[in-house]
């Protein structure tokens, strides 16, 4: 088995039939043929954030850690806006709910979102140079008159 690798410079397509890469190309279009190791490395545990919080009466279900990238929020008829805020030195910290898509913030900087009755559902994307994404999903859900 022969390892791939490159540079962030350097272009490299790879052919495969998901079970063993069977072309690649390098850019200069030199055919490399043979199978090859792809190595990926997953955001998974490097990109986790170190505090996710919210301004809320509720804690998060379940207790914000290490490896959970799910969670639920309880918010009152009264709470009709939740700042989520998501820190990890060095990301980049991207929000998508309602029709709010992608919305780039700050590491360690307070996104306000507006609720409305029933689920809210809000994604966080965590970017880090040279690491696969990781995103954390959070239902808030707020409570009927």
């Amino acid at each position: 088995m022969t390892k791939l690798t490159w540079t962030p410079e350097q272009k490299a397509t790879l052919v495969s039939d998901r079970k063993t890469a069977v072309l690649a190309k390098s850019r200069d279009d030199a055919v490399l043929a043979g199978k090859f190791l792809l190595q990926y490395q997953s955001g998974y545990g490097q990109s986790d954030l170190t505090t996710l919080t919210e301004d809320i009466a509720a804690d998060f279900v379940p207790a914000v850690a290490a490896g959970v990238y799910e969670y639920a929020l309880a918010a009152t008829n009264l709470e009709d806006t939740v700042t989520l805020t998501a820190t990890l030195a060095g990301a980049s910290i991207r929000y998508t709910y309602g029709a709010t898509v992608n919305k780039v913030v700050a590491s360690g900087v307070g996104e306000a979102v507006a609720l409305v009755v029933g689920a809210n559902v809000v994604t966080i994307k965590v970017l880090v140079s040279g690491y696969g994404p990781v995103i954390y999903t959070l239902t808030i859900t707020r409570a009927a008159e």
